[in-house]
Parts: C-alpha cells; sequence; structure tokens
C-alpha cells in the first residue's frame, strides 16, 4: 500500500509562503543594512569634515572657507536625520518580517509534524493489517492441515 499525506497540497503551500517569507526577510536585512552603512558614512564623513575644519582653523581660514565647511556639515547633519528615519523604518520592516517569517516557520512545522504522525498511523495501519492477514494465512493453512491430517 502506498503512503499519500491528505494535506499535502496545503503542506506544499505552507512551504512556499515561508520561501517567500524568507526571501522577504533577506530583503528586507539587506536594505536594513544598506541603509545603515550609508548612515555610517555619513557621520563619518562628518566626522571627517568637523576635524578637517578645526585643523584649518587652527592654520588660518577664511570666513568664505568657514561658512562653506558650516554648510557642507549642515548639509551632512540633514542627510543624516534623514538616514537615521530610514535606518529606523528598515529595522522596523526588518523586524516585521522576521516575526511573520517566525510564523511561518512554526506553521510549516505543525503540518510537518501532522504528516509524521499520520506516517506513523499509516505504518501501524499497515503493520496490522499485515498481522491480520498472516494470522488468516495461518489459520487457514492450520485448517487445511486439520483437513488433510
Amino acid at each position: 500500500m502506498k503512503y499519500t499525506y491528505k494535506f499535502h497540497h496545503i503542506l506544499s503551500i505552507k512551504e512556499h509562503e515561508k520561501d517567500s517569507t524568507l526571501t522577504e526577510y533577506n530583503s528586507a536585512v539587506q536594505r536594513f543594512e544598506e541603509v545603515g552603512n550609508k548612515l555610517y558614512e555619513l557621520l563619518k564623513q562628518k566626522e571627517d569634515s568637523q576635524a578637517k575644519q578645526i585643523t584649518k582653523i587652527s592654520s588660518g581660514l577664511s570666513i568664505q572657507d568657514i561658512r562653506h565647511h558650516q554648510q557642507l556639515i549642515s548639509h551632512i547633519d540633514k542627510s543624516i536625520n534623514i538616514y537615521q528615519n530610514l535606518v529606523a523604518e528598515a529595522r522596523l520592516q526588518m523586524q516585521m518580517k522576521e516575526k511573520k517569517l517566525i510564523e511561518a516557520n512554526i506553521e510549516m512545522k505543525k503540518y510537518e509534524k501532522m504528516k509524521e504522525k499520520d506516517y506513523e498511523n499509516f505504518l501501524l495501519t499497515n503493520k496490522a493489517i499485515e498481522n491480520n492477514l498472516m494470522n488468516e494465512i495461518s489459520m487457514q493453512q492450520f485448517l487445511k492441515a486439520q483437513v488433510n491430517g
């Protein structure tokens, strides 16, 4: 007797959902990393610009250059604020996708566990049927030996 799982179609759907959720999660992680790296670069750029400005001020710097550096730092600050918001949003998205992935994994594990139990029941049922057949064959052989003997 061949084993067929009655919820095979549902299990394959759950596997597909888990795989697509995993892909979404990986994309969210990648987006978070990209935005985080850009924020880091901006913070580093600001730090370098401030250090450069301090060095130039100590050696003498025109007011025009000071204004230019202040505008540059102001622009970098605005970009940093934007990227801090983007990082927070990307983190939130990543956490939501992670939660969804965990739920999909749990759901799939439930169906896999059900399949395992169903297969165990299938094996037990087949063993019982096989034992009954063996008993019946033994009984028929015994009766045949009694009749012939």
